[in-house]
């Protein structure tokens, strides 16, 4: 990986680059067979399109013997993946030209059987063709061999941008200024927090803009995966003020969306899930920040502490939509139990922050007597007390490392 762009934000995912976009690859031959089969060395994946099969020496020059060789309809117009290559598939999101591509995917075991491959009608053995294609490479270096006959299987090296130690970075460029937006909070299981305007608890993502000026939305995605970064658009004459907050309501209903109020095109999933914002980098959508989550207990939110920035992110048992995070909010006892001499307190927590309990036997001024720390795996903590025959104890939660 490579930083593209020095005098910018180098924790943004859009200001890094593995390869130098889409390359071209031209070959020529004769004696060809009648089947084309595009399989990969290794496992992995690669993006191709504008795949071309002409007559002659001249790369493009003529009618394509490929069908649907641009990709712009279904796979099952003229391709067939077999083995552990049926995972490939027409992406819309990722495209040199045109409105789709080619998604190569190929599992374990690669190699020759596991392949995508199409029956070419018309060709002449001793005639000259010239097969070309763009492609982007994915991940590490890898081989993409295009087989059409045991004399004519050129192979093509899949690489990444070659490392430069001491020199200029093979990616470098100048990017637009990167927006000063972050995702700032999520909170996929709203029980009580926030109410839309139809009266409505769902799921909601904040955004915050972290600079002195205000940005435009427009042309700006919002995702709840990785694979589909344009999911959801936001629309024309959207803005966020400077240092100012957006909730966007990702409950799927975009028949509610308004400028006043957005609905995302998605729903936050309760059992965990991710989310990204992107815009568009030299015609490819680029990821702005991103977000993963687990599953959390009602109204509990994860969010940037402190506001606008990806490195510190905290649980909080209470989402702020709308306004500063509080990452420092208080644990709150839940359930309180007496049984057979014992007390049983259980109270709210976030993972990986520790708490003590302490008590003492009357409210007058006095030393609290503390039990032992615990340190919080989950969303809970339960802590088992002996009462030692007092008719009373007073209890309370201090939090020793948010």
């Amino acid at each position: 990986m490579q930083l593209i762009d020095a005098t910018q934000d180098n924790s943004r995912l859009c200001n890094w680059s593995y390869a130098p976009g889409w390359r071209f690859a031209t070959y020529r031959g004769t004696n060809l067979g009648s089947t084309l089969i595009l399989f990969l060395d290794t496992p992995g994946e690669v993006y191709l399109d504008d795949l071309s099969l002409v007559a002659g020496t001249v790369a493009g020059a003529g009618s394509n013997y490929i069908l649907n060789g641009d990709f712009e309809k279904a796979l099952t117009n003229g391709w067939r993946a077999t083995g552990t290559a049926t995972n490939s598939s027409r992406s819309t999101n990722i495209i040199h030209t045109g409105g789709g591509s080619l998604h190569l995917v190929v599992g374990s075991p690669a190699g020759s059987n596991n392949r995508l491959q199409q029956t070419i009608a018309g060709l002449a053995s001793s005639n000259t063709y010239t097969l070309s294609f763009w492609y982007l490479p994915v991940g590490s270096s890898n081989g993409l061999t295009a087989w059409l006959s045991s004399s004519f299987l050129p192979r093509t090296v899949l690489s990444g941008a070659p490392a430069t130690p001491g020199a200029t970075n093979s990616v470098a460029g100048v990017l637009p200024p990167i927006p000063s937006l972050w995702i700032n909070e999520v909170q996929p299981v709203n029980a009580g927090t926030l109410q839309t305007q139809a009266g409505q608890y769902q799921p909601w993502l904040e955004l915050y803009n972290a600079g002195v000026t205000p940005v435009s939305l427009a042309g700006l995605c919002l995702a709840n995966n990785y694979t589909n970064l344009t999911q959801w658009s936001f629309p024309a004459g959207a803005t966020i003020p400077a240092n100012g907050f957006q909730v966007i309501w990702a409950d799927g209903q975009t028949n509610l969306s308004s400028l006043a109020e957005l609905h995302a095109g998605f729903r936050l999933s309760a059992a965990g899930g991710s989310v990204a914002l992107s815009w568009m980098q030299a015609g490819q959508p680029a990821v702005l920040d991103y977000l993963n989550y687990p599953a959390m207990p009602a109204d509990y939110s994860l969010g940037s502490w402190p506001d606008g920035q990806p490195f510190t992110r905290r649980f909080m048992p209470h989402g702020t939509a709308g306004g500063l995070n509080d990452g420092t909010q208080s644990p709150l006892v839940v359930a309180a139990t007496v049984s057979g001499g014992q007390c049983v307190l259980q109270f709210n927590t976030l993972p990986g922050s520790s708490y003590r309990v302490e008590y003492q036997d009357g409210l007058a001024p006095a030393a609290w007597t503390a039990l032992a720390p615990q340190v919080a795996t989950g969303f809970t903590l339960t802590t088992t007390n002996a009462l030692g025959g007092q008719p009373q104890r007073f209890y309370r939660v201090v939090t020793v490392t948010p």
